[in-house]
């Protein structure tokens, strides 16, 4: 082969690979790193090309794959198996298209390797777009491939672990086979046992996918059904509370009077501020329910109302306002209940240290975000550089986890804005959740 004819041979074999890493991915990548990866596959290809060395191409692949997650910076081991999985259906693909071709008579391998090398390459190039085309579309429209990104651990872990055997298995027992000796027909067959067994493990993985899945699904339900059932108790109680403070409050209206005609006015005093007491934290309650109604998802809704109840247990002053029908979306509600679990408590326990004891909670809907306020009074000094700094708490060692985790949970959202500000005597934390 000439030298033009090696060049662009090696920029065929470079589509192909090309194609058969990056057709699946979870999302697209930007122009320039489609054009990084293009060439180092292509400047691989020549060194393979130039010295024979077929370790240059195992090392290739794992090399392209890590270039890949790098550009990608998420879903590492979906993609990963993405990448394994579209390097096994490009290679079998070619050794099926290569047995056909010289099965028919059409061409033998020496001419599809040396005169028709070029030829061949383009033509499995798109033949292979086409197939990993439709297969993508497959996967995600109809297999919705991205409901199982979320799934545990131990099973995205069994899937990377069987594309990686897979592809070491195809690596050792085909692709050697040309080197070992292996006859045509024996290859032939190799292939179409490991497309057999592939296909079958991939049934079987979507079956445990399902299964998972309803699993999930069947908890969140019973979880949902949990929190209806404590929504419903919590109306119940605000109900009973109403109806013994209506039906008690003429007896309170006689012993007032009884302690009036008795001219008692310091015994009156004091009776009074017991029952003042307890309308009053009914009432808070009453007003703060009435507040966070609209709230949704009600997982959230039913979180904010206990905990700021806890805070009126402290006897902080809390005041809630919120749009009317809020819902928040675009956050995992878990993760949503965690971060402002930690910024609720951490403002609990830095008000109830302070004269003011005060608690402000807004949430409102912005042009296309919401945003959440929390706002709190402190006593002593504190500035934003002591916050920023890892494991700072104002309660001492061994304490600070807290903020550390909240900031683990908000690296994993990207369209979520966080800010901190410092007025006097009042700490203010911002949420912003774009859509």
């Amino acid at each position: 082969m000439t030298l033009p004819e090696i060049i662009l041979y090696c920029l065929l074999s470079a589509l192909c690979s090309f194609l058969s890493y990056t057709v699946l991915l979870t999302k697209r990548l930007r122009l320039h790193q489609y054009a990084i990866l293009f060439l180092y596959l292509t400047a691989n290809f020549y060194i393979l090309f130039q010295t024979g060395y077929y370790i240059i191409g195992i090392f290739t692949m794992f090399s392209s794959a890590a270039i890949l997650l790098f550009f990608l910076k998420e879903h590492y081991i979906w993609n990963l198996c993405l990448i394994f999985i579209g390097y096994l259906i490009s290679a079998c693909l070619n050794n099926l298209l290569l047995s056909a071709i010289t099965s028919l008579g059409l061409f033998t391998y020496e001419d599809l390797g040396t005169q028709y090398a070029n030829l061949f390459s383009l033509f499995f190039a798109v033949f292979l777009f086409i197939f990993l085309y439709l297969l993508r579309k497959i996967i995600y429209c109809y297999l919705h491939i991205t409901d199982y990104f979320d799934m545990p651990k131990i099973f995205r872990l069994g899937i990377f672990t069987e594309c990686t055997l897979s592809v070491l298995l195809y690596i050792f027992n085909i692709q050697n086979g040309h080197s070992a000796g292996y006859s045509d027909s024996s290859l032939l067959y190799n292939t179409l046992l490991f497309i057999l067994i592939i296909f079958i493990n991939l049934v079987l993985l979507i079956i445990c996918s399902d299964t998972v899945k309803k699993e999930a699904t069947q908890k969140y339900l019973e979880h949902q059904q949990k929190l209806s059932s404590d929504y419903i108790k919590t109306l119940e109680n605000m109900n009973n509370e109403i109806k013994t403070f209506r039906h008690d409050y003429k007896n309170i209206l006689c012993s007032i009077s009884g302690y009036l005609r008795e001219d008692k006015i310091d015994e009156l005093k004091r009776y009074m501020s017991t029952q003042i007491q307890s309308a009053d934290s009914l009432y808070d309650s009453q007003i703060m329910w009435s507040g966070l109604s609209s709230i949704e998802p009600l997982e959230f809704r039913v979180f904010l109302f206990e905990k700021l109840l806890y805070g009126l247990s402290q006897k902080l002053h809390i005041f809630v306002s919120a749009d009317p029908q809020l819902s928040i979306v675009n956050i995992n509600s878990t993760d949503l209940i965690r971060l402002l679990g930690i910024y609720l408590d951490n403002a609990f326990e830095a008000a109830v240290l302070s004269e003011e004891r005060q608690i402000i909670l807004s949430l409102h809907t912005g042009q296309h975000s919401t945003i959440i306020t929390l706002e709190n009074t402190f006593s002593g000094s504190l500035t934003i550089s002591d916050l920023s700094a890892k494991g700072f708490s104002t309660k001492g060692r061994s304490h600070g986890i807290g903020l550390t985790s909240a900031g683990q949970i908000l690296q994993k959202y990207k369209n979520i804005v966080s800010g901190t500000s410092i007025d006097k005597n009042r700490f203010i934390k911002r949420l912003e959740i774009c859509e």
